[in-house]
């Protein structure tokens, strides 16, 4: 005779808290600051798939990110490093000099570490 395996447990529900919001409050605000169109176009389809998540804005290089967020004032800033006419770690100075309250999440596609 074989022993029966009991069910599994079933884990109850629970909401995932970013910050002091839950993931039904209102959708965190992001801007998206690459140069590359496709990869911010493509960024922003994924973040849209969530309901926590909503792009508010798009910047193709380091001025136009830092005009995006002290205009938009999203709670983060996807910023790349590698940006032409402002470096993104210029802008990156240029919002933190401004005591600017967006979270930065910075972006590289540098796989070489002294440039990470």
């Amino acid at each position: 005779m074989k022993a029966s395996k009991a069910p599994p447990q079933e884990r109850p529900a629970r909401r995932i808290e970013i910050g002091r919001r839950t993931a039904a409050a209102r959708p965190v605000t992001i801007v998206i600051a690459d140069d590359h169109t496709i990869f911010r176009e493509g960024l922003r389809r994924l973040l849209e798939t969530e309901r926590s998540f909503r792009v508010v804005g798009e910047a193709g290089d380091g001025a136009e990110a830092v005009r995006a967020v002290q205009q938009l004032r999203p709670e983060i800033l996807l910023l790349d490093m590698a940006m032409p006419r402002v470096p993104g770690l210029q802008a990156l100075d240029e919002l933190s000099a401004s005591d600017s309250p967006v979270r930065t999440i910075v972006l590289t596609a540098a796989i070489e570490p002294p440039k990470v």
